[in-house]
């Protein structure tokens, strides 16, 4: 049958949210009552209405389970290597299902029977209540042993005191792991009873098992009736009839308590038809019509198991007509059925009287009500069940006025599972399979359904896949294709980006709104620059820890500053240099990239260690080496930013082991640079950051080997953070003058004009040069190099426009996004520096909106220094040099995304001397 179409190996799976059986209830409103749903990799014919369940539950076509059903890969069947019968399908589903009620029927209901059984344990459970003295109790907590032992007593044929070891185990084990099971040593149980078996005595379903199976073994030595059989079956019991039986009858007290009024009339036709002087037995029912209406009211409005367990057709069938091939997977929405407006007058009420007669004093019995499934295969402990559940709610409410501790806090909401459990604390579970995981078993982990889950109180935004989210759908240019999903949701929304749910900021509005306030400043924990160096730096640092490092950090650039013996100095000596060996190649081509990267690291290198390295340095081969070439490894961090932490480590291990020899280098090279700033500095004279940091410690008596790790990781941070991106944004700055000839030339206009040809260029002739400003804005808004800023996360609850952003919710700000927002730029798409200069060309314009350096306390901490060289590096070059490409049919402005956005190409250029 048709339906909606989903996407690549998870199917329609994303687009279910926290309430899986309503949102497929819903798509009949355009499918119809039996579709197609492709959930996880297998195709599933829903059945989502009365008639559609009733026309395929009643045919044989449609009794088998899966042969890979969820529960036998993920149980202790496997252990066994053997399945319970819930899992069974022909003629060994028959054969088992067939004893298993004839052994509940010879337990029956007489005198010793199981109804005697559960009214001595219901004994055991009020006498506990009394103990509370009307004071507030977790209910759930005494309840779970109590419906438990019901199932021991029919099985094992004894019950559990509460505080047995074994009894807390095995509560434990029906809250958390159903895979546990063996803990209860069922094995050890089934010993006892071979040794104490009496052939003409069944006293549980053990003894009635094995009399059966010494019958069997002596007919058919190959029998189905074994050992390891009677386990696995014992094991279906317990998972199926303590959870949903249980969960029932807390939906009972429940709604009791909410609605008075019902608990009221329940109170008084317990009083006329049982009394007070003796306990309810199972056939007072017949004598207690609104006790039953509300029972069934429940069992519909909160239908346990919404979700039928999967089906799959043993042979060609059709449901209302619509074909179904052999092994079709097919799944009945009870939730659905007992939802029908069809069957169900005001089906979202709860309404017990829909269940009497006007008169109220007879049951009417509906036929869609099927709690338990319906026809061959429903619930084989049904009868059980609705004894059970009958008892023990009619025996509290004979005994007990109920009400909640806190009225105002009392909720009906309930948590989609296995079962649909009530979702306040009173009732608070650990299930050990949902619905949802095992629709999921082969394709993920507990990260799928943390994610939906915290999604609901951030912004809206498009649906993803599990554990990989939206990724797939972003291609080669992911800013632009975050930036394209503002169309249809806005400025503010949510991306799952791997594991992650982000929050994406993507225009200047919001990106301005959040990044001044102080609740956006922190990083994530275990942020990627963390995870690749095993430390954190000033880069990944939060809170105060952060703020004092960053505040050191621009002190330190300040007092190495900008006058004599200054950066700037520096950085001019350093251009001579680039500038020197330029000339040498006379006007022939070569690649500019190759000589920029060690030109530009180098002025990093006076920063950190004060003192620059030869190019032809061994060390400064090998070091500048690693900075070009070690982006595979380093545009993993992108990778670490959306996946899990141990996923993560796994990945830079494998992904390091090329580049180790070379990391070991370079760190041997900061140590080197350290242990000899040590020996050397004065505490008067700071030469560099390296000196700086040490005297800072000795201040603050720091001598631990974690401040000297600190300031290596700093110190790498400087050049990690502070070399590629200034780097790259004067090759784009060149190339984008070599494209544009007209430009170039009124750039040389300009420097002519302010500079001349007679000394080199300073940081303050910026003043003077609008055009080459304009020029220089222009591109680091057309060209944003860091076009996805470095994830932020929410030190505290707080608002972004509006939008409500939880405490640790990551943010991440599309800067491409922000420079190419209509609302602030005019034909963004357009290369004009123009729009930087007032219509005479003689001022230049300040655009709030220009952030390349990001805005507020965490904008980049060398934010001025990588401005100047910028400046100096571009301004100089053009100064002395008229610029071309070797190839200009080659020549291409293309772009490729990566931790900074670069020239796709390295492309060969010949700088022509001006003079």
């Amino acid at each position: 049958p048709s339906g909606p179409i989903g996407v690549p190996l998870v199917g329609y799976l994303p687009f279910l949210g926290r309430q899986p059986h309503r949102d497929i209830a819903k798509l009949s409103e355009k499918y119809g009552n039996v579709f197609t749903l492709q959930l996880g990799v297998h195709n599933i014919v829903i059945l989502n209405d009365w008639e559609a369940v009733k026309d395929a539950f009643q045919k044989d076509a449609f009794l088998d389970r899966p042969k890979d059903s969820a529960f036998v890969i993920a149980d202790v069947d496997s252990i066994i290597n053997c399945k319970g019968f819930g899992d069974d399908n022909g003629l060994l589903w028959r054969e088992h299902r067939r004893f298993a009620l004839q052994a509940m029927r010879d337990l029956g209901f007489g005198k010793g029977s199981m109804e005697d059984r559960i009214g001595d344990e219901i004994t055991h459970f009020t006498k506990l209540i009394d103990e509370t003295d009307g004071q507030g109790f977790n209910f759930h907590k005494i309840l779970t042993p109590s419906m438990s032992n019901n199932i021991c007593h029919l099985v094992f044929g004894h019950r559990m005191d509460f505080n047995d070891p074994k009894r807390i185990i095995f509560d434990n084990m029906l809250d958390t792991l159903a895979s546990q099971f063996s803990m209860l040593g069922v094995f050890k149980e089934i010993e006892s009873h071979q040794k104490t078996l009496d052939p003409n005595n069944n006293r549980d379903y053990i003894d009635g098992f094995l009399n059966e199976m010494k019958i069997r073994q002596q007919r058919d030595p190959n029998t189905s009736f074994t050992i390891n059989k009677l386990a696995a079956n014992s094991r279906a019991f317990f998972g199926a009839g303590s959870e949903t039986v249980r969960t029932t009858v807390e939906w009972l007290v429940l709604l009791a308590v909410k609605h008075k009024d019902i608990q009221k009339r329940l109170h008084e036709e317990i009083d006329d038809v049982i009394g007070r002087d003796r306990s309810p037995t199972w056939a007072d029912r017949l004598d207690m019509p609104y006790t039953q209406a509300v029972i069934n009211e429940v069992f519909r409005w909160k239908t346990i198991a919404p979700l039928n367990l999967m089906r799959s057709a043993s042979e060609d069938a059709y449901i209302l007509g619509h074909f179904i091939p052999k092994n079709t997977r097919i799944m009945a929405n009870i939730w659905a059925v007992h939802y029908d407006p069809k069957v169900w007058n005001n089906p979202d009420q709860f309404n017990p009287n829909r269940f009497l007669t006007p008169d109220a004093k007879q049951l009417i019995k509906t036929e869609a009500l099927i709690p338990f499934s319906y026809g061959k295969r429903n619930c084989v402990g049904e009868t059980l069940a609705r004894v059970e559940v009958f008892l023990y709610f009619v025996s509290l409410l004979q005994r007990y006025t109920i009400s909640a501790e806190n009225e105002e806090m009392l909720s009906l909401d309930d948590k989609f599972g296995l079962t649909l459990q009530p979702k306040e604390s009173q009732c608070n579970l650990k299930i050990s399979f949902t619905s949802l995981f095992i629709l999921l078993y082969y394709l993920s982990d507990k990260h799928i359904f943390s994610t939906y889950k915290e999604r609901l109180s951030l912004p809206s935004g498009p649906i993803g896949v599990p554990l990989v989210g939206y990724l797939p759908f972003l291609g080669r240019e992911p800013h632009k294709d975050i930036a394209k999903l503002s169309d249809k949701y806005g400025g503010v929304f949510t991306l799952q980006l791997g594991v992650h749910n982000t929050v994406i900021v993507n225009d200047w509005e919001s990106a301005k709104d959040a990044l001044l306030k102080d609740s956006f400043l922190d990083r994530p924990k275990n942020g990627p620059f963390t995870l690749a160096d095993n430390s954190s730096s000033l880069v990944d640092d939060s809170g105060q820890e952060w703020r004092d490092h960053r505040r050191f950090a621009l002190q330190t650039l300040r007092d190495l500053g900008f006058g004599k013996g200054s950066m700037e100095d520096r950085i001019g000596d350093e251009i001579s240099y680039l500038i020197k060996l330029i000339d040498e190649t006379d006007g022939q081509g070569f690649n500019f990239h190759k000589l920029l990267v060690p030109s530009m690291s180098n002025n990093i290198s006076h920063l950190v260690f004060g003192h620059r390295m030869d190019f032809n340095d061994p060390k400064r081969i090998i070091f500048d080496d690693l900075l070009d070439t070690a982006g595979p490894l380093f545009s993993l961090l992108g990778l670490f930013a959306v996946s899990p932490v141990w996923f993560s480590k796994i990945i830079l291990k494998v992904g390091a082991i090329g580049m180790s020899k070379k990391f070991e280098t370079v760190i041997n090279i900061f140590n080197k640079e350290i242990e000899s700033h040590q020996k050397t500095m004065d505490p008067n004279n700071n030469r560099d950051y390296m000196d700086g940091f040490l005297n800072e410690m000795q201040k603050r008596q720091h001598t631990d080997p974690n401040s000297i790790k600190k300031l290596s990781t700093n110190s790498r941070t400087f050049f990690g953070a502070g070399s590629e991106t200034v780097r790259t944004t004067v090759e784009w700055l060149v190339l984008l003058a070599v494209k544009h000839k007209d430009i170039q030339k009124r750039l040389h206009e300009e420097i002519d004009d302010v500079i001349g040809r007679d000394r080199s260029p300073t940081w303050a002739d910026r003043l003077d040069m609008p055009y080459s400003q304009a020029f220089i804005n222009e591109v680091f808004r057309w060209k944003n190099i860091l076009p996805l800023n470095l994830v932020r996360s929410a030190s505290e609850d707080s608002y972004i426009l509006g939008h409500f952003i939880p405490k640790d919710t990551r943010i991440l700000i599309n800067l491409w996004a922000v420079h190419h927002d209509h609302k602030v730029w005019q034909k963004p798409e357009q290369f004009n520096p123009n729009r930087f200069i007032t219509s005479d060309g003689k001022n230049l314009i300040k655009t709030e909106a220009l952030i390349p350096f990001t805005l507020g306390k965490r904008n980049c901490v060398g934010e001025t220094l990588a401005r100047v060289e910028v400046f100096l590096y571009f301004v100089s070059l053009l100064q002395r040099y008229t610029i071309s490409a070797e190839n200009e049919e080659r020549f291409t402005l293309e772009d490729k995304f990566g931790l900074t956005l670069q020239p796709k190409e390295s492309f060969i250029l010949r700088f022509q001397k001006r003079f």
